[in-house]
């Protein structure tokens, strides 16, 4: 999914995918959606298409992406996810086990943070303290063991964007918003076995739409047969058809007052 370059949008990307919302709020809703099919995988796709991009790109740990120049925010969960397979590769290792501990002593608060104020950074940004004392005493320490240091070198390579959204509004910890959008095409190959290029560009297509109404609340079906072209033209024109709806309302029940919201004071016609 590559949405059309936009600078200062943020986005999302999990392998062939990407995806932007105007300030990166989550849980996205509204976000534009866009597939692209390409003839392979390799990291010079997304540099290309991000060649101008200016805003934060949210990504798992391929290596391809850290090229990309733009800031980051790499994937919690894709991170958490590697550690307790180790774990259970190497039950026995007790410096491992104390080192997920530490992640996870780490982590835990800044997460229940998350969940009660949201991703503004005037409330994340007490957690920088732990993190800095995380790498003095967990990450910068010498250990014995292959996990540890290859972990301990993973977080050292990625200290500048494991923690972005600590420091700006609206950055998630993880890009499982763009993983669910390309769940669609997992279970499609899987239904068909493959795609044909000719009828792959039109499937898309619609995909993307579909998926862009969904998270926009919007009616795919009444999309398609207002014969609009541009979805947020189509929702502006929802959205105003709704507030004189509820201007009319107040007149009628004779309310002094607009409902919150209202922003066209142009002249009505009473119902």
């Amino acid at each position: 999914m590559l949405p059309t370059p936009n600078a200062q949008k943020s986005c999302l990307l999990a392998q062939s995918i990407v995806r932007k919302s105007p300030k990166c709020l989550a849980p996205y809703y509204g976000a534009p959606i866009r597939h692209e099919s390409c003839q392979t995988t390799e990291a010079s796709i997304v540099h290309e298409f991000l060649a101008n991009y200016h805003g934060t790109l949210i990504s798992d740990f391929y290596a391809g992406y850290d090229a990309v120049n733009c800031k980051q925010q790499k994937c919690w969960v894709h991170l958490i996810r590697d550690m307790n397979s180790d774990l259970w590769v190497a039950p026995f290792d007790a410096e491992f086990e104390a080192f997920v501990i530490a992640v996870r002593n780490l982590i835990i608060p800044i997460m229940e943070g998350v969940q009660r104020y949201g991703l503004k950074k005037h409330y994340l940004n007490r957690f920088k303290k732990s993190v800095d004392t995380f790498y003095q005493d967990v990450i910068n320490q010498r250990s014995h063991s292959e996990l540890v240091i290859k972990y301990q070198d993973r977080f050292v390579r990625y200290q500048d964007s494991l923690f972005t959204f600590l420091e700006q509004d609206g950055i998630p910890w993880h890009n499982n918003t763009a993983e669910r959008a390309i769940r669609h095409l997992a279970r499609q190959r899987e239904i068909s076995g493959s795609f044909h290029e000719s009828g792959a560009r039109d499937y898309l297509i619609l995909l993307g739409i579909r998926q862009t109404c969904r998270s926009q609340g919007k009616s795919f079906f009444k999309f398609l047969l207002s014969g609009e072209t541009d979805l947020d033209h189509f929702a502006s024109r929802k959205r105003q058809r709704k507030e004189r709806d509820l201007l009319l309302i107040s007149r009628y029940l004779g309310s002094p007052v607009a409902p919150p919201g209202v922003l066209d004071n142009s002249p009505l016609e009473e119902p």
